[in-house]
């Protein structure tokens, strides 16, 4: 796919942002309360850099080697990053402290090597839990739902990762993110 001119992705950018704010106000919400993030995917950094002059909030990478060399080359100007793909377990360290948000952890061991590694560099790492409620098949490894409904769905995972953490303050964060996420689902599906 070619690079789009700096105007061309003004104008994606301005008609995905009134998509967001009508879908917003349809939901009952402020359209500054959802955040656009931009999926970087295989794009330059200098084509990312320009984009962060743009009106979107968050750039999302896929890839781990994607999101070291657009972090590493300042190509997000200041604009928080998040991890958006499948995590490895061996790639963990690469991604802390450079994305501001994992969304996509889909397993106890996942969460735990996070948790661990996080402790070692001194940083508490907000994620986001994926939790298969729909009982079906998944292409990467879910979280089992132990509840329906709007309740939080991993509490058993959280309250014993809180008993068996040293890290208790790590997971009281991951708690507060989770939580925020299911008020953010709402509008994003409108979308």
């Amino acid at each position: 796919m070619a690079e789009k001119t700096p105007e061309e992705m003004r104008e994606a950018v301005l008609a995905i942002r009134e998509k967001m704010a009508a879908a917003a106000r349809e939901a009952g919400r402020g359209p500054a309360e959802v955040q656009l993030c931009a999926a970087c995917k295989t794009r330059t950094a200098e084509t990312v850099a320009a984009s962060a002059a743009l009106s979107i909030d968050v750039f999302g990478e896929n890839h781990v080697q994607e999101l070291c060399a657009n972090f590493d080359a300042g190509a997000y100007c200041g604009k928080p990053s998040h991890f958006i793909g499948h995590l490895q377990t061996n790639k963990i360290k690469k991604v802390l402290g450079r994305a501001s948000l994992i969304q996509s952890v889909g397993s106890e061991h996942l969460l735990t090597a996070i948790e661990k590694e996080a402790a070692k560099a001194g940083i508490v790492q907000n994620v986001l839990l994926e939790v298969n409620i729909g009982g079906g098949a998944v292409s990467y490894t879910q979280l089992p739902a132990h509840e329906t409904g709007r309740k939080t769905v991993f509490r058993p995972l959280l309250e014993k990762k809180k008993h068996t953490s040293t890290h208790s303050r790590h997971i009281d964060q991951l708690e507060h993110v989770t939580h925020q996420t299911q008020h953010a689902t709402k509008a994003i599906r409108h979308v």
